[in-house]
């Protein structure tokens, strides 16, 4: 309404709050397309037209589908409260990821030779360059699912001027002191179906959707030890 009225007007003060006007209603359109093009896990559109609704409809259809409704427990019975779910996940990933008491690995260890020569630790332990941090963060894909802070890669890589500085600190950090923030560890366990009906809870997938920070420091270790690999 208030773009309608001020295009209606042709002095100079009115041509200017428009094109301001048109700047701020263009940045809202952008970010409501990219979170929705974000949702629906789509890269492309039909007709090669923008079109958020399009987006919408692709998320709606991926949340349903992938909604989990009932399950069935380790008796055999069918199961649809979402706290016994919730309970029945935890207890089943629980223990498939426990360490099991009754094996010793330091046996097997023993027997495998020496890879790693001096040199190549030498490599590995030589402090991070800039360079190599900003390299990671580019590497990430831009829109892929986002961590806990629902912030994607495409973020900080268009943010990169503003947040280059902290997001370098941040890293050089980690890898000397070996912590790393509560918040920046934070990490959401999604489920993927391995086949198009699943039942029960082996029939998925766990990932692990971190924040982007997490990601970088993890993209830093796989590059320095990709060329040794």
């Amino acid at each position: 309404m208030q773009l309608a009225n001020l295009n209606g007007k042709t002095d100079d003060v009115s041509r200017t709050q428009a094109k301001e006007a048109t700047r701020v209603m263009n940045e809202m359109l952008y970010r409501e397309e990219m979170m929705w093009l974000q949702r629906s896990r789509v890269s492309w559109l039909q007709e090669g037209d923008r079109n958020t609704k399009f987006f919408q409809q692709k998320a709606i259809w991926g949340s349903r589908k992938n909604k989990i409704r009932k399950l069935k427990a380790s008796n055999g019975q069918w199961c649809d409260n979402p706290n016994q779910l919730a309970a029945m996940a935890t207890d089943f990933f629980r223990a498939l990821y426990t360490k099991d008491a009754n094996v010793e690995p330091d046996h097997l260890v023993s027997m495998l030779d020496t890879r790693v020569t001096d040199e190549m630790n030498d490599d590995l332990c030589r402090e991070f360059t800039d360079q190599e941090i900003s390299d990671a963060l580019f590497q990430i894909e831009p829109l892929k699912a986002p961590g806990p802070d629902g912030l994607p890669a495409r973020f900080f890589q268009h943010n990169w001027g503003l947040l280059k500085e902290d997001i370098i600190a941040a890293v050089k950090r980690f890898f000397v002191d070996g912590a790393m923030s509560t918040e920046v560890n934070d990490t959401m366990i999604v489920l993927i179906p391995k086949i198009p009906h699943p039942e029960s809870l082996s029939d998925f997938r766990p990932i692990s959707l971190c924040n982007v920070l997490y990601k970088v420091v993890s993209k830093c270790l796989v590059n320095r030890l990709r060329p040794i690999l």
